[in-house]
């Protein structure tokens, strides 16, 4: 999003980005109530407006916290046809950090790039609920922006690491739009277009309840035919963080219904659902007043009639264009980050990032970027990153700006002197990036000589750094398309159907709802990020799972089968540890003295059985570290930073774990049959070939997989699982990714006579095969030896 000044420059608090805005009057900035921007500023009066009275701002909880000096996050509010004129207020609720100097800090609101209200931020009082009025015409039907913009100053310290103390966390439950009255309770009213299945209301989390609800959902077929219905509507609405309830289980009253099955079924289930008129034959669509819940029900006389209903209504939904304020349409459309094509140069503005003149010690700009979903994310192709970045007052020689990309860092720059030129001074690895939805953050240390003698009220209240996002860019090279399996990401999470099936198996032990949602889970917000819906057959066994191939969805002691063989594969990397076989990860320096990797986690046959691991945390630095080269080349010790929330590990990008592997973390792998060197031929010449593929989510219960699968979601980073492996920490939402099983490339994507994949292509055989590489070379060296001894020969030399 990019924000420009409008009439005139007023010095706010929160004058940071810059905005386009009118300039509130002197009196609007100094009292409680009173008029900003020609709108009315009062307290809510009263408890929070909730339900059906308050259209929510569709971020979790996790998307809706403002971290650091400066922060500033948009999302957008589905308004349904006929809704605009009764939203005249906006109702925020938030609570900051109780390190934070209310005098310098402040949260300020905009709708639809317009500035409707600021907040001061005062964590002594709790909880700060405030409404602000809108203007009549601000709103517009379908999808509109809300834009967060907080400026926080620490009380007492001004050095970079007090940045990261503060924060200010708004709360979804009680922020969105409020209705100008109330809704009388009654029976549900048929809407008559699908367009307001965009406008699926979020729970109180942010996140989007979607019940299957019916007695036909006995049936296995109608559970399977509603599982695809969820998926239409979540790429419909891009609802990539779902709550899904299946049969019996409540929901707290928001969300959508989803009722499929025959006529007599849906009569016996409820009655009234065959009232009203039908958007088009099998299909209606109704609202509650009292709670905007909706129900989306597919009905027909026969199961095969059921199947027609359901194309047809892909094929309307894909008929039905988004609408919206220009602002709302850019956020809905760029939520899974701004759509980068092969060789487009972008610049940040285009991505959403606004200027920025930065007031305080460490500034962090954070924006998503959406690669092709056929991109291979071990490509060797560059991105060029060019950042303006101008330095407004003298700062001392050791800020620097860092680069992260999915929480990995992929570069730096030295931001001494006037800052850093608008040049292409950077280069990273496209490796560094997955296909689909990509977080980049740059992170910005501003410190002055000042900060030395720090008084936090008086000192670094000055404009430091001016960032021109217009003038910032990132230019992608070609994108290699090669399929390749297996290969973790959120178009690939449901492989494809084995043996020429219609659907893939996706298997959850029988009498355990949670594995079966939380697949549901993944299913339907793969669905979302990728817009490709696929058809799932579901299975849900008495006793272990796992050894058909399929998505598996399973604690691990109900593994078996190739499920449970490529567990037991991470856990056997680690080896015996002995006295003469150190560990491999030594503590650099903690408070308590050096640390090994067995003082950091026991091993998983150390622990009891109600809390025992998935696999040690050595078995998994082991693992990495073998896959990445480490170990093999003879480097045995990296480097161990004890932190607040874990260790992280240091070299080669490798990510933090967790010490304590009891918590609800969860371990994403996906493996596939082996291949003949004649059938990986096959693949890449594009004939068909036979591979079966697993995708295994397991965690350590069935409480554990689904609160780690619920945290995933909610921090949106499903498309960080990269590789063959991923480990999830749900506890601070790390990732550690590797590739342990040589991969298959395949040609059914591009044309593998393309240089970008046949270099793609090379590479990874020789880095899979370097025994037969090397033999090769020598090979070719002896023949090429003699072919040129034996031409000396011939010319008499």
């Amino acid at each position: 999003m990019m924000f420009s000044f409008a009439r005139t420059l007023v010095p706010v608090l929160m004058a940071g980005a810059a905005l386009t805005l009118q300039a509130p009057s002197a009196s609007a900035q100094s009292a409680q109530e009173g008029t900003l921007s020609g709108l009315t500023l009062f307290p809510a009066q009263g408890p929070a407006a909730e339900g059906k009275h308050l259209r929510r701002v569709s971020g979790s909880i996790n998307q809706l916290r403002l971290e650091g000096e400066h922060n500033l996050k948009s999302f957008h509010v589905y308004v349904p046809k006929g809704d605009a004129l009764k939203l005249r207020g906006l109702q925020v609720e938030a609570l900051s950090a109780i390190s934070i100097l209310p005098d310098l800090s402040a949260l300020e609101i905009y709708v639809n790039d317009r500035l409707v209200g600021r907040m001061p931020i005062d964590a002594s009082g709790g909880e700060a609920l405030q409404t602000f009025s809108l203007p009549a015409g601000l709103l517009q039907e379908g999808y509109n922006s809300v834009t967060f913009a907080a400026r926080h100053r620490h009380r007492v310290d001004c050095s970079v690491p007090a940045t990261w103390e503060l924060w200010t966390a708004v709360n979804p439950a009680n922020t969105g739009f409020v209705y100008t009255s109330g809704y009388v309770p009654g029976q549900p009213v048929p809407l008559g277009e699908l367009g307001a299945l965009r406008g699926v209301m979020p729970n109180a989390v942010g996140a989007t309840q979607i019940a299957l609800k019916g007695p036909s959902l006995t049936d296995r077929a109608h559970l399977d035919r509603a599982l695809e219905v969820a998926q239409l509507v979540a790429a419909f609405g891009q609802y990539a963080n779902p709550d899904m309830r299946i049969g019996t289980q409540e929901t707290d009253g928001t969300g959508l219904e989803i009722i499929v099955g025959t006529d007599d079924e849906v009569a016996k289930y409820q009655p009234r659902l065959q009232s009203g008129r039908q958007v088009f034959p099998g299909i209606r669509l109704f609202e509650h007043p009292s709670t905007g819940l909706l129900q989306l029900v597919v009905e027909a006389d026969n199961p095969a009639a059921l199947d027609q209903a359901i194309d047809n209504l892909a094929s309307r939904l894909q008929d039905i264009p988004a609408v919206g304020s220009p602002e709302g349409l850019r956020q809905f459309k760029n939520q899974f980050g701004y759509h980068v094509s092969p060789n487009e140069r972008i610049t940040l503005a285009d991505a959403g990032v606004p200027s920025i003149n930065f007031t305080g010690r460490q500034m962090n700009v954070e924006f998503p970027l959406n690669l092709p979903q056929a991109m291979f994310s071990g490509d060797y192709s560059k991105v060029r990153i060019g950042v303006d970045a101008r330095t407004l007052n003298p700062l001392s020689f050791d800020n620097r700006l860092q680069i992260f990309v999915n929480g990995q860092p992929v570069a730096s720059a030295s931001l001494a002197g006037e800052g850093v030129d608008p040049v292409d001074l950077l280069s990273i690895p496209l490796g560094g990036f997955s296909a689909g939805r990509n977080d980049v953050r740059f992170e910005f240390t501003t410190l002055a000589e000042s900060d030395e003698a720090c008084v936090a009220a008086a000192d670094g209240n000055y404009d430091r750094l001016y960032f021109n996002s217009s003038n910032s860019s990132m230019t992608f090279g070609s994108f290699a398309d090669m399929r390749v399996v297996p290969n973790l990401s959120a178009a690939n999470m449901v492989p494809p159907p084995a043996d020429n099936a219609a659907s893939t198996s996706i298997q959850v032990p029988a009498g355990h709802p949670e594995a079966l949602e939380a697949a549901a889970d993944l299913i339907v917000a793969s669905a979302a990020m990728s817009q490709q819906v696929k058809p799932v057959s579901i299975k849900r066994i008495n006793g272990f799972v796992g050894d058909k191939p399929g998505l598996i969805v399973a604690p691990e002691g109900l593994l078996s089968g190739k499920a449970k063989q490529s567990v037991d594969s991470i856990r056997s990397l680690r080896g015996a540890r002995t006295t003469s076989n150190p560990s491999p990860v030594i503590a650099a320096s903690t408070e308590d003295g050096p640390l090994t990797a067995d003082t950091i986690l026991p091993d998983a046959g150390q622990t009891t059985s109600s809390s025992r691991p998935i696999f040690s945390r050595d078995s998994l630095e082991d693992a990495y570290l073998r896959s990445t080269g480490w170990l093999d080349s003879g480097y045995d010790t990296v480097t161990v930073w004890l932190r607040k929330y874990g260790f992280d590990i240091g070299g080669q990008n490798l990510a933090i774990v967790q010490g304590d592997p009891a918590r609800a973390d969860v371990v994403f792998l996906q493996r596939a049959s082996d291949l003949t060197p004649e059938g990986q031929w096959n693949a890449l010449l594009g004939r068909p070939v036979k591979q079966e593929t697993w995708t295994v989510v397991t965690g350590n219960t069935i409480e554990d997989l689904k609160f780690g699968v619920d945290e995933l979601l909610g921090q949106q980073r499903l498309s960080w699982l990269k590789g063959d492996t991923s480990y999830y920490n749900s506890e601070n939402g790390r990732i550690v990714s590797g590739r342990l099983q040589s991969p298959t490339y395949y040609a059914d994507a591009a044309n593998p006579l393309n240089w970008q994949n046949t270099r793609l292509v090379v590479a990874g055989m020789v880095s899979n095969h370097p025994f037969e590489f090397s033999l090769f070379v020598i090979v070719f060296a002896i023949v090429l030896g003699s072919v040129y001894l034996f031409m000396l020969k011939r010319a008499g030399r």
